[in-house]
């Protein structure tokens, strides 16, 4: 029950605010709310006219306040949500997803947000099942058509993002972002005239008075321009994506994504200074938060859980070999630092399945902490983990790798490689899951690593990518961790330097072979032969032969480094 002070100012900020004096109301509000911490009516007023006033700081302390006293607040908690996703908590965001969904769980538009903190938060599998339940709950949402199709570009699925690109059109036929999404897809699986048809008639219907094509809509500007680079049209499509700059004012995401588009088409016509004109603009325009002293503690924490001795001490406990018919390989490094190029290799290999970037490590992380029923995270949720439970996860883990090899009609999978470049922060956490995998650790040239993360929009979480000194300081992070596990590590971890590769493809490739314990096969060499769907952003690249024009090409932009020169030997 609130107290008699406080339900009295309450109802005086009510008056004031009905008289139109929010500044009167609030201040009563704020004394009611601070009179007793009980009152969740003036707590959640306040709340609301934080929330009103885009003040989410001030919102989100008023929420969080109600939820503690009444837990079952559906509302708060998805205002809550709502919060955290734009103020980029995205784990507390998907925390009060979820707590909705367990007491409704056919709430689609709670489905669809819980989605798209996924999608931030870096876990695309996870965020395709919420989508598919809320479409499944209300089809006629576009939004959400739109939404899948964007998880199923990123997971590399361009045919059923494609399909559910033309649903969100059905579904509204005004949703132009579907049709460049479409148009895009279309690109990527080699249907270049299917991607014209779908975005030209946008642009030649849209013309200036001199009856120059231009475009309204960035998505659409963007596949455009792409059918144009296919062609080698670079002057064309460069001059097309600089107009749509200038007649779009609007500073969005997709603003960011033809800066992009436009600097790599300058990089590709070798003209560097407007290419890194437009990729700083680019990069300025991606809102994201690094925050450098939670990531050193990240890092600091990481090491102290998985320490030599600790390590060791686990491995020497376990009375089990992993048994089954999968083995698994890990491919972490940079991103960027080759990566996708070692992971096709490998795949060409008739014994190997080529998972990509698959989270399974991180899923096997999540399910822990659901089991052990606790908020901790990695890595502080791995000191809770009984030998038992960390056997169990590694069989399931196993079973689900047999799972997808079955997948794969005749062919005798043995071996799965797993490509998450940043998966290198749970080395410890898969050397005690399995103690006879192999990891591959691929380096490359920091300059070039960084730059060419810099000249990335990547899909997910990476949010260190957009700033040349966030860069550098997670790279430091990287080399700090890398260390750590080349001396606490059981698993002898093979490092491949790009560079070498490039250089001597077959030397360094039959080396690679002969660590992870499998026979040579010729057809390894012709990698860039393979119909493998790859999903990420080197998926151009690894089409082709391996070519040199990479090597040092940080040296175009010498003059644009700026915190990369300490780099510079």
């Amino acid at each position: 029950m609130a107290s008699g002070k406080s339900k009295k100012l309450l109802h005086q900020g009510q008056q004031y605010q009905r008289k139109g004096n929010l500044s009167a109301a609030l201040k009563c509000y704020e004394k009611a709310a601070a009179a007793d911490a009980k009152n969740s009516d003036a707590w959640l007023t306040l709340g609301n006219i934080y929330f009103q006033q885009k003040q989410l700081q001030q919102a989100e302390k008023c929420f969080a306040h109600v939820v503690k006293i009444k837990p079952e607040q559906i509302e708060i908690l998805n205002k809550l949500g709502v919060i955290y996703y734009y103020t980029r908590q995205h784990g507390k965001a998907i925390g009060c997803y979820q707590r909705i969904l367990k007491k409704q769980p056919n709430n689609a538009p709670v489905h669809f947000n819980l989605a798209i903190s996924l999608v931030e938060n870096a876990r695309h599998t996870e965020a395709v099942e919420h989508i598919r339940r809320s479409i499944a709950l209300s089809p006629e949402n576009s939004e959400a058509h739109s939404l899948l199709a964007s998880s199923l570009t990123i997971s590399g699925d361009f045919e059923a993002a494609k399909q559910s690109y033309a649903q969100a059109r059905a579904q509204d036929a005004k949703n132009l972002d579907a049709v460049g999404g479409e148009a895009f897809c279309c690109v990527k699986l080699g249907d270049h005239q299917g991607a014209y048809e779908r975005v030209a008639r946008y642009v030649e219907q849209d013309v200036d008075e001199s009856g120059v094509p231009r475009c309204a809509n960035m998505s659409i500007a963007v596949a455009y321009a792409m059918t144009l680079k296919v062609h080698n049209h670079l002057a064309e499509a460069i001059a097309f994506l600089e107009r749509v700059l200038k007649q779009n004012t609007q500073i969005n995401k997709q603003r960011a994504q033809v800066h992009f588009e436009v600097a790599a088409l300058y990089d590709k016509n070798r003209q560097f200074d407007e290419a890194f004109a437009h990729y700083k603009k680019a990069n300025a325009l991606v809102q994201v938060i690094y925050n450098k002293v939670q990531q050193n503690q990240h890092i600091n924490d990481i090491i102290s859980a998985f320490s030599v001795e600790k390590i060791r001490q686990l491995i020497a406990t376990q009375d089990r070999t992993q048994q089954g018919s999968i083995r698994p390989i890990f491919i972490v490094g940079m991103p960027r630092s080759g990566t996708s190029l070692v992971e096709q290799i490998l795949s060409c290999h008739s014994d190997v399945l080529a998972l990509g970037e698959s989270t399974d490590i991180q899923e096997m992380l999540n399910k822990a902490g659901k089991l052990l029923k606790t908020d901790l995270r990695y890595p502080q949720v791995f000191a809770k983990m009984e030998l038992s439970l960390i056997e169990d996860l590694a069989a399931e883990f196993l079973a689900r790798q047999a799972n997808a090899g079955r997948v794969e009609a005749g062919r005798n999978i043995s071996v799965v490689v797993n490509k998450l470049p940043h998966n290198f922060m749970y080395l410890g956490f898969i050397n005690v899951l399995f103690p006879g995998a192999k990891i591959i650790h691929c380096t490359r040239n920091p300059i070039d690593t960084c730059l060419s993360n810099y000249f990335q929009l990547f899909s997910g979480a990476l949010d260190y990518a957009y700033d040349l000194q966030n860069i550098v300081h997670h790279y430091r992070d990287y080399k700090k961790i890398m260390k750590h596990w080349d001396e606490a590590l059981s698993i002898p971890v093979f490092e491949l330097c790009y560079e070498d590769i490039i250089c001597d493809q077959e030397k360094y490739s039959r080396l690679l072979f002969e660590y992870c314990g499998l026979d040579w096969q010729d057809a390894c060499l012709s990698f860039y032969n393979s119909d493998r769907v790859v999903r990420t952003a080197s998926n151009e690249q690894v089409r082709q032969p391996i070519h040199k024009k990479s090597l040092d090409r940080w040296k175009n932009y010498r003059e644009h480094l700026g915190a990369l020169e300490v780099f510079i030997e």
